[in-house]
């Protein structure tokens, strides 16, 4: 039977959870069990006593569920759903159970849904720098399977050797590595999940095309509360030819905070930069002896990686910062044997910290960078105050703190105190306008703490999104989100405003844009956005324009967060020349400058940095939006980790602006590099499969080019294969690009110095902008397709007898068209995902499954009841499909 609820956490909130605990007398619990045991046999487990293994995960939380299944394909997942929902009793999806935050606790009971025995590994493409894996498969198993081939996936939470896939995803969880590498949503291609009815459907990531959805962002570090993952694509990427890491010792925990600050200030980008304390330095020491000083206060590991040429110079110069930065002892690992000894000991210090108590609170919090030593300095004060033996580990090129405090849950005065010590930590990270939790998820335990970031506004919102995939509740209920009914935001459309308006709104200030949405509301009218005002489409079939020129401004600028936050109206050109000024660009900045950044994040456009970088999606950090009835939404923070509640970002990155309307955006930013080389590499006269199989062992060398496309039509230079080698990497990206062409008997490519390489690029840009603003205009049209991996070196050979103009960008198949007219007829290939731009707007395909599209209908209804942004461009354009809208989905 499923047992009463602990007061233990969440006391707030869990009279709330009431409404999702089943209503079973002994008779139904028989019933559902005997059902389960019918279709799963031995697999499904119902006895009282052996179900204690399935009532709890790291935390002290303990909740019986009525049953448990051990799924072993997509088919177990969809019946145990299916009969779950017949006697109406949640299902909680749970990994290995390793979570620290109740997440795959059974709060209220139901059938808990073991994943851990689906670890089967479907495909390796590492071609094409994928995978595709069940989500029982742990980090570590994954890694072992892609080092013989010299890949890896850089998510790598401390647990790795027990952590699944599918909890990383599920949580969110990223480790060290994401300082520079990015975090799990970076990684994510796809989803294959089922639905809380038992529906499955595939949910896309954005390099799967650029949909007007991302909707398997949406699903990562959602916790299960939306749908339960079976299969997941995974970006994988080559090792680095080379590691360096530095051991740096501080007289003081403060000034190995601020070298941190010193580290990101120089421009240099560490794979990782972890911090110990002095607590942690004493409880690792007799655990594993890796050589760390015995009077140090502090430690700082820092890793760089990258090509061999260049990971001894950046080594050295980091090893310079922390000496000037205050170190008083700098030491560069000896060999792999010693670094790995180094990062072991930063690996082991939870399970040594635990040693010293009966249980271990594992606090996770993230502030952005430049304020991590005021945040360490409170978390000091705070251990004082409440007289614990705290002791803290930081990935600190993040901001993200663990505070660890080894305690006695038996003792109710000493749980009392790390309580009120955890509160206080909590109430400091919000306050300083970071995240209450990094990696580690809300689930139960930080759900009451939930509003201390994100008022009931956000809270509603996420909990449509909850409501649009899962409207009876069902799936994991009391995680991840906080129960908050949409009517209990205080929403202004019911305030009395005037009806009255006019053909063109131009707000000046954010407050002045959400109430022209909320006077359309209320007056039944639509909106259509404009920002740079370039499409002459968008005053078409609306009642008003909304103009976001004069929300051009700088909200926030923080340099040395490697962060910006700009209003949606501020230009792209406007924005490149201010990061240049400061060092710094946007990898995600578009082949054309003509734009505005709420466009760019809008309607997602693809740069010459894409297959370096990633998609855009990869440096939103943040957004406010307006949505239908004039109401704000804050959602994400100027810090790359962060896992409190739902991506919600994701919602709006690529939506055309059906949800609400951008009025600010928190940007990620990089180092810009100091001189940027492009090679050339010409294909008039080159057999097709000869530069194909080049393309292929670029993509899988260890040395990353930063851009890396076909292109053709664009110039009067012919077709060609063009490279952007640039920064630390761009010796070696020349030198590994030209020894691979050489190899596959293939001519020397042709480097551009920079002046030539900016003046190239700069051609490519204007040749671009004339075919966007033709489509805008209705002189033509632009074709953008996604192609399968295994298909994308016959869409490359496309190029050899080209129609239009293009730009292939390899690494994810995304190609672009410009074509005249009405189009130059369907590509030879059959793409997973298109788009198109013409005078009418923009189309879509293919459409979404009619499951997806139900939940998209929700959406709309929650965030936009009223149909204020019916008139926006991805509601426009022609219905009926292309004959190439072709296709499966499936990672």
């Amino acid at each position: 039977m499923a047992e009463r609820l602990s007061p233990l956490r969440g006391a707030h909130v869990r009279p709330l959870l009431e409404r999702y605990r089943p209503r079973l007398d002994d008779e139904a619990v028989t019933r559902l069990r005997a059902a389960l045991r019918g279709r799963f046999g031995r697999r499904a487990v119902i006895n009282d006593h052996a179900l204690l293994a399935y009532a709890y995960d790291a935390t002290t939380e303990r909740h019986r569920p009525h049953a448990a299944v051990l799924a072993a394909s997509t088919a177990d997942v969809v019946d145990v759903l299916r009969i779950a929902g017949r006697f109406g009793v949640p299902v909680i999806p749970r990994g290995s159970g390793s979570n620290i935050s109740g997440g795959t606790v059974p709060v209220v009971g139901g059938v808990v849904l073991s994943l851990a025995g689906m670890k089967a590994v479907r495909e390796i493409d590492l071609a094409n720098r994928r995978v595709v894996v069940e989500p029982g498969l742990t980090n570590a198993e994954l890694q072992a399977i892609l080092a013989p081939h010299g890949f890896f996936f850089p998510p790598d939470p401390a647990s790795h050797r027990i952590s699944s896939l599918g909890g990383n995803v599920g949580e969110g969880s990223g480790g060290p590595h994401c300082v520079k590498y990015g975090v799990t949503s970076h990684y994510v291609r796809a989803v294959e999940a089922v639905l809380a009815d038992g529906t499955v459907v595939t949910c896309p990531g954005s390099l799967d095309g650029e949909r007007s959805l991302d909707w398997g962002g949406l699903l990562v570090g959602s916790e299960g509360v939306l749908a339960v993952a079976t299969l997941l694509e995974l970006t994988v990427v080559p090792r680095p030819e080379a590691t360096a890491t530095l051991l740096a010792a501080f007289a003081d925990l403060t000034t190995a905070v601020r070298a941190v600050s010193a580290v990101v200030a120089a421009r240099i980008v560490p794979s990782t930069l972890e911090l110990l304390d002095r607590a942690s330095l004493d409880a690792v020491r007799p655990f594993i002896d890796a050589g760390y000083p015995e009077a140090a206060a502090a430690v700082l590991l820092v890793e760089v990686d990258g090509p061999r040429g260049s990971v001894g110079a950046q080594a050295e110069r980091a090893a310079g910062v922390l000496a000037r930065a205050g170190a008083v002892f700098v030491e560069q690992a000896r060999d792999a044997a010693h670094a790995d000894r180094l990062m072991a000991a930063r690996r082991a210090a939870y399970a040594a910290v635990a040693r010293l108590g009966a249980h271990i609170w594992v606090q996770d919090v993230t502030v952005p960078r430049p304020l991590l030593a005021e945040m360490m300095e409170f978390v000091l004060a705070v251990r004082e105050r409440y007289r614990l033996p705290l002791a803290t580990l930081a990935h600190a090129g993040d901001g993200n703190l663990h505070p660890l405090i080894p305690y006695d849950p038996e003792d109710p005065e000493q749980w009392e105190r790390m309580r009120a010590a955890d509160r206080e930590i909590l109430e400091r990270a919000a306050a300083l306008d970071g995240s209450i939790t990094g990696e580690h998820g809300i689930g139960v335990d930080k759900l009451e703490t939930l509003p201390l970031m994100y008022g009931p506004t956000e809270l509603a919102g996420m909990w449509a999104v909850k409501g649009a995939f899962d409207p009876a509740g069902r799936l994991n209920p009391g995680k991840a989100v906080y129960p908050l009914d949409a009517d209990a935001t205080g929403a202004d459309a019911g305030h009395d405003i005037p009806s009255g308006g006019c053909a063109t709104v131009e707000p000046t200030t954010g407050d002045e844009l959400a109430v022209a949405v909320r006077e359309a509301a209320a007056g039944g009218r639509t909106l259509a956005v404009r920002g740079a005002g370039r499409h002459s489409a968008e005053a078409r079939g609306v009642d008003a324009v909304c103009r976001l020129t004069a929300l051009d401004r700088v909200v926030d600028w923080d340099p040395d967060n490697l962060t910006v936050e700009v209003e949606a109206g501020m230009t792209l050109d406007r924005l490149d020349h201010m990061l240049a000024e400061g060092g710094l660009m946007f990898p995600a900045q578009p082949w054309t400058g003509d734009g505005t950044v709420g466009g760019l994040v809008a309607g997602v456009f693809d740069g010459p940095r894409r297959f370096g970088f990633g998609p855009l999606k990869n440096w939103v950090l943040g957004v406010t939006v307006v949505d239908g009835l004039g109401r704000r939404h804050r959602y994400g923070r100027k810090v790359v980790k962060n896992v409190a509640g739902l991506d919600m970002p994701k919602l709006f990155v690529g939506s055309h602006g059906r949800f609400g309307v951008l009025e600010r955006v928190v940007l990620r930013l990089w180092p810009r590099a100091e001189t940027v080389r492009v090679g050339r590499l010409p294909l008039a006269g080159l057999p097709p499969g000869s530069w194909a199989q080049w393309l292929e062992e670029v993509v899988r060398a260890p040395v990353r080019p930063q851009g890396l496309w076909l292109k053709a039509g664009l110039g009067d230079d012919g077709p060609s294969v063009d490279v952007l080698a640039e920064g630390w990497e761009g010796a070696a990206v020349r030198e590994v690009v030209d020894g691979l062409a050489a190899a596959c008997g293939l001519p020397a490519l042709e480097w551009l110095e920079p002046d030539a390489a900016a003046a190239y690029l700069g051609t490519l840009a204007r040749a671009a902008a004339r075919g966007w603003d033709a489509a805008r205009s209705g002189t033509g049209v632009v074709e953008q397709f996604a192609v399968r991996p295994r298909d994308l070196w016959a869409a490359a050979a496309w190029l050899a007898a080209p129609t239009g103009r293009l730009v292939v960008q390899v690494g994810d198949g995304w190609i672009t068209r410009f074509a005249s007219g009405a189009g130059d007829g369907p590509p030879p290939f059959a793409p997973t995902a298109w788009r198109r731009l013409d005078g009418h707007g923009w189309t879509f395909g293919p459409e979404d499954p009619p499951a997806l599209a139900a939940i998209r209908e929700r959406l709309a209804a929650a965030f936009d009841p009223r149909g204020v942004w019916r008139g926006s461009s991805a509601a426009r354009g022609p219905e009926a499909g292309r004959p190439w809208a072709a296709g499966g989905e499936a990672p």
